[in-house]
């Protein structure tokens, strides 16, 4: 299995394992804050935006989505180019 690495944002090169895992975490808070909105923030929060907090959160996740599909194909491009090279070398 090839190591290739993607910058992600422009800051973290990352494997495709620690990229998989860091959307997982992630998207596992995303749906834990909004398990928590359901059960108990609708009755503290008074703010006239605060209906709105579970249609933010799940834009985000309609990002995040366009997101993985972006990088989940630099890895396939890298991935197909470097296989391509040892093949060639090899």
């Amino acid at each position: 299995m090839s190591n290739v690495r993607v910058r992600v944002y422009g800051l973290l090169s990352l494997t495709r394992r620690q990229y998989l895992f860091s959307l997982g975490v992630g998207l596992l808070l995303l749906a834990a804050l909004l398990v928590v909105w359901f059960t108990h923030g609708v009755h503290y929060l008074r703010h006239p935006w605060a209906p709105y907090l579970p249609l933010v959160v799940m834009a985000a996740v309609a990002l995040e989505a366009i997101e993985v599909l972006i990088v989940l194909g630099k890895f396939r491009r890298l991935e197909a180019a470097e296989k391509a090279k040892r093949e060639s070398a090899g």
